[in-house]
């Protein structure tokens, strides 16, 4: 049985809303308009394991004229998040993600990584305030070296660009 994530209006007056399908690892995100006939659909792969859902709601957002797909990575000791942003849907292969999330047990030689974000939007501008952490993993994620960064991201019909990434070089997520 299908199940409803989310549906928000557009500026347009037509919905986009979000549909899981269950044991699967994509979601549909669909335009509809007012009188409930699809104008468009598109697959999003989330990953093998929803490991970056908090819940089944909170993974498709509107942010003003925006809206958000988060899609997991998953692995042994490893789950990461991307955001996929948008005003017009279009197919997730034709987008440029924003890393938003990523935790690994063996990040940076022996130490695990913790990465994290807040994102705003102003304008058509992304602004993801960064944080890093980096410690040793034992029965708990003893945080030896902390670091924050903020970065920019700009572009137009879903082409998302970021002002620098060089520090996401250090890290091998």
């Amino acid at each position: 049985m299908i199940q409803l994530v989310n549906i928000f209006k557009t500026s347009q007056g037509n919905y986009f809303t979000c549909i899981a399908i269950p044991g699967e690892a994509v979601h549909i995100v669909a335009e509809i308009n007012p009188i409930g006939k699809v104008i468009r659909h598109e697959l999003f792969g989330l990953g093998r394991h929803h490991c970056c859902w908090d819940n089944a709601y909170e993974g498709f957002k509107k942010h003003g004229k925006y809206f958000s797909i988060k899609t997991c990575g998953t692995g042994s000791g490893f789950c990461s998040s991307e955001l996929y942003i948008f005003d017009t849907l279009i197919a997730q292969d034709q987008q440029n993600s924003i890393l938003k999330y990523f935790w690994s047990s063996t990040c940076v030689g022996k130490y695990s990584c913790n990465f994290y974000s807040d994102m705003e939007i102003r304008n058509d501008t992304i602004f993801m305030h960064y944080t890093s952490e980096k410690g040793v993993l034992k029965k708990r994620f003893k945080i030896r070296k902390t670091e924050q960064f903020d970065l920019f991201f700009t572009g137009k019909n879903s082409k998302w660009i970021a002002s620098d990434t060089t520090k996401f070089d250090d890290y091998q997520y």
